[in-house]
């Protein structure tokens, strides 16, 4: 479906998304939603310079922005207080795929190809092992912006760092094991739901 008709109320923007995700999605993600859509001005995209931490702080406890610098290379360029807090530690200028089990190193790095070339927006339920020793399902929406431009013979790609914005909310606990030294993030896949954004969604979506 395309979210992108050219004139919509933040009503009929937020119940557009709503009816394409599970009913237990969280009234942040809807929220995130109709922030990031108003950004836009237009555009397919928003821009990064837009985006204005200020204008959502009730969110930003949960909210992360990633650069992708390379398809394995996914940097987390901000992480909230809670998401630190889940962890276990900051994960700011760490890369997520070196969080993430090693099963499901192509999942994600296919994933964030999704969302920034499509480009599209994507909804992912998955399960965490934190640092606790907690076992959890994880709630996630990924939305694409355009990044400031790169310096002359940075990366490999376009001519913007490529940035994904994104919240995180967090199921109650499944189970605890013992300790363990970090966060393995997408231990299990659960769920992935594309969100055509103008420019359709992934072939393998």
């Amino acid at each position: 479906m395309d979210l992108d008709p050219t004139q919509m109320s933040d009503t009929d923007i937020r119940k557009e998304l709503q009816a394409l995700l599970p009913a237990d999605t969280p009234k942040s993600f809807l929220d995130l939603w109709v922030y990031w859509y108003s950004i836009r001005y237009g555009k397919v995209l928003p821009d990064v310079a837009d985006f204005d931490p200020m204008r959502i702080t009730r969110l930003l406890p949960d909210i992360s922005v990633f650069e992708r610098r390379k398809p394995d290379e996914l940097i987390y360029r901000l992480a909230g207080t809670a998401i630190a807090e889940r962890m276990g530690h900051d994960p700011t200028g760490e890369n997520l795929v070196d969080l993430t089990d090693p099963a499901r190193h192509t999942f994600v790095t296919d994933l964030f190809t999704g969302i920034i070339e499509t480009p599209a927006g994507a909804f992912v339920r998955y399960e965490n092992t934190y640092a606790s020793g907690r076992k959890a399902m994880v709630q996630s929406f990924f939305l694409p912006m355009v990044g400031p431009k790169k310096e002359a013979g940075a990366g490999t790609s376009q001519g913007f760092l490529q940035r994904v914005l994104s919240i995180h909310h967090m199921e109650a606990a499944k189970e605890y094991e013992s300790e363990r030294q970090r966060t393995t993030v997408d231990s299990d896949i659960d769920k992935t739901v594309w969100i055509d954004i103008g420019q359709g969604v992934p072939k393998n979506g």
